[in-house]
């Protein structure tokens, strides 16, 4: 299920004289709501944790995380400096062109680790009598080498050190870097059927602009797995990373094995490894919070509680990711602005889903293109090493993840649209439909709303990863209490919060755990969902403990219209060939265990939790589900295959490549046999070819 940067600008207390005139309003109204949301009015304030996703988010920020663990900054979304800015005037007792020279601290260790680099670094400034700096020094030596760098430079130290940084990457470590430098990795991904690329992998720091973060540059060599002693490949500026570079557009990680690979594969002795001559084409439909959103407001009244945001806005903006949610306190009067956007109306008499703002206009960005799903960008690069080219024969199907199926009649016709139009691109072949996590659930929608005949003509096969089918018990206890379980989505965030944006999206009560008779494919009468010291609660139960929560007048009615809707409801068969792919063996979060007598709105943090079989976040009964379909695919002569993997995470089938050697500060991102998921659906996709 997804992570890139979500910033959000709040007026801090200070500035609020900008709306003195409202003062109480303010107070009474937008204060209050903050703290309805976890958050301390002004003077209460504390700091909160890590920008989340929401629980079923496929976990895009995974693929970052390997980006991290191999060059200790993000690869799109830069992350801040490396080290903090230096001022430019330093206490000083000295006179005039005294010299004074500093260790640079990294916390309390006088290392910098970058890269997986460890560098001793110092700085030396020529000071004048009031302090000021008048020019500067830097020197780093990377500790395991012995390799040392210098730069000189003017008043900015920040600057200076950067420079120096950068000395040590491109010009130290870079040109003809094995993966044994610091700055390196051999890592092992794969290519097309039959192909295994082991690539060498260099990350350098590329010197930021003024006032900007300082850059990631990448660049990659390939072999064939089979042959490490014979031909490779190099991406472009190998040898000189900065060579014909612009700064301003650096490459991270995927990029650079990507464009490694694509020189392997164009040699004339490149064998397995070469492009296939022919692929499936294939849609990709994302899970949840993967896809970005941008809204648009026309004379749209804002709530009683955020009565100063915007009604009208210029064009379309951004929606999500847009919002810092690790520090909302920081900036609450635009965060109530963007709370108020994001949040879905549910009309309990016309059982309809819309913005909870009239006068608001909700759509996914670049549908079609992988730019609106920059969080899968792991899988982008996965799909090009095996051979396809974006928007030429792969494309991505996003969609408003706020919203449950029935409320998907945009998302079905575009998908409908984007389906015919791969297959004529590509000679008339059909397509394969390649869902993760929440997206099986609305692919499965979208195929029962299309004719046998058109499924006939334009699909081949379908192949669900990690799908929900009945649901999972992390939707439904976030829902509850905010809890989340840990390692899997907002760790660090106040349960205030997550608790109430996960209320704003009406598809998570479209993913509780489902109610059932049989304990293999659903939730019984005796699988104890909430516990408290009066009573347990099942996924029967699911009415009565909204209703206590006091979530909202709409609360039960929506639970109730969403648990009878015939897509999850009825379950029925897609109708063609179809793969589904999920992780078992993995402890996976079942209920939760409160002291309370009993659930209320002022429910207090669960004492534990308990665990069952699954990928870790949704539990294995879930996508067993779908052995229902067995009869229904057999009269219409189409196939069902169920493969399980174990210790698979959730969502982790997408290609993550593994790193295998190189700098001891390097570990492997994934279990061993963490790329036999991806393997197996490649294997799977070229049957359609």
């Amino acid at each position: 299920m997804a992570r890139a940067t979500i910033t959000t600008v709040f007026l801090a207390v200070s500035t609020a004289s900008a709306f003195a005139p409202e003062r109480a309003p303010v107070d009474l109204a937008g204060y209050s709501h903050l703290e309805a949301f976890g958050i301390a009015a002004p003077g209460r304030q504390h700091p909160s944790g890590a920008i989340p996703s929401l629980p079923l988010a496929e976990a895009p920020s995974r693929s970052f995380d390997w980006v991290e663990k191999i060059a200790g900054v993000g690869a799109r979304r830069h992350n801040g400096p490396t080290i903090p800015s230096l001022p430019d005037t330093l206490p000083t007792g000295g006179s005039a062109g005294t010299s004074k020279c500093f260790p640079l601290l990294n916390g309390s260790s006088p290392l910098v680790n970058i890269f997986g680099c460890q560098l001793k670094c110092s700085y030396c400034v020529e000071l004048d009598p009031a302090g000021k700096v008048l020019s500067s020094n830097a020197t780093c030596a990377e500790m395991s080498s012995g390799k040392a760098a210098t730069a000189k430079g003017g008043h900015n130290v920040t600057t200076t050190i950067y420079a120096a940084f950068e000395n040590m990457t491109v010009n130290s470590l870079g040109g003809n870097a094995t993966h044994a430098d610091c700055n390196c990795a051999l890592l092992k991904l794969q290519g097309p059927v039959g192909c295994t690329y082991r690539m060498a992998t260099c990350s350098y720091l590329v010197l930021p602009r003024e006032g900007e973060s300082p850059q990631l540059l990448s660049r990659a060599t390939a072999w064939s797995a089979a042959d490490l002693a014979g031909s490779s490949a190099r991406s472009p500026g190998y040898e000189d990373p900065l060579a014909g570079v612009d700064p301003s557009s650096p490459s991270g990680p995927f990029e650079a094995y990507t464009l490694a690979a694509r020189a392997f594969q164009a040699r004339p002795d490149a064998g397995v490894c070469a492009k296939p001559a022919v692929l499936p084409p294939l849609v990709v439909v994302p899970g949840l919070t993967s896809s970005s959103l941008e809204y648009e407001l026309h004379d749209s009244t804002p709530p009683p509680w955020a009565f100063w945001c915007a009604r009208t806005t210029q064009g379309w903006k951004p929606l999500w990711p847009s919002a810092d949610l690790s520090h909302p306190e920081s900036h609450a009067f635009e965060f109530l602005c963007w709370v108020a956007n994001i949040q879905v109306h549910f009309d309990p008499t016309t059982k309809t889903f819309g913005p909870a703002r009239e006068g608001q206009k909700t759509r996914p960005v670049d549908f079609g293109r992988t730019d609106g799903v920059p969080m899968l960008d792991v899988m982008w690069s996965a799909l090009q090493v095996a051979g396809w080219r974006l928007s030429e024969d792969a494309f991505v199907a996003p969609f408003d993840w706020r919203l449950p199926s029935v409320a998907q009649a945009a998302f079905f016709n575009s998908t409908k649209s984007l389906v015919e139009q791969a297959a004529a691109r590509n000679g008339g072949k059909k397509v394969v439909l390649w869902a993760v996590s929440f997206g099986p659930q609305f692919t499965l929608s979208f195929l029962h709303r299309m004719s046998p005949a058109w499924k006939e003509r334009y699909i081949a096969a379908f192949v669900a990863t990690s799908p929900v089918w009945s649901g999972a018990p992390a939707a439904m206890t976030s829902y509850v209490s905010g809890y989340a379980y840990p390692g899997q989505s907002a760790d660090g965030l106040s349960s205030g919060l997550l608790k109430n944006l996960v209320r704003a999206v009406p598809s998570l009560i479209w993913a509780f755990p489902r109610a059932g008779s049989n304990r293999t494919v659903s939730w019984t009468r005796d699988d104890v969902l909430v516990a408290t010291r009066s009573r347990n609660y099942t996924a029967f139960d699911f009415p009565e403990l909204l209703g206590k929560l006091g979530v909202s007048d709409t609360a039960v009615a929506e639970h109730e219209y969403l648990a009878n809707e015939p897509d999850l409801a009825d379950f029925a068969a897609p109708g063609c060939d179809t793969l589904v792919t999920y992780g078992v063996g993995l402890p996976t979060p079942s209920s939760l265990v409160f002291a309370d007598q009993d659930v209320s709105k002022h429910l207090s943090p669960p004492t534990s939790v308990m665990f069952e079989d699954g990928d870790g976040l949704v539990p294995r009964r879930s996508p067993l589900r779908s052995h229902s379909w067995m009869a229904a695919h057999a009269a219409m002569h189409k196939s069902l295959v169920h493969r399980a993997y174990p210790r698979q995470q959730h969502a982790h089938c997408l290609g993550i490549p593994k790193v295998i050697s190189g700098s001891p500060h390097f570990k492997a991102a994934e279990p061993e046999n963490a790329d036999e998921c991806y393997r197996g659906v490649l294997e799977y996709l070229t049957r359609y070819a």
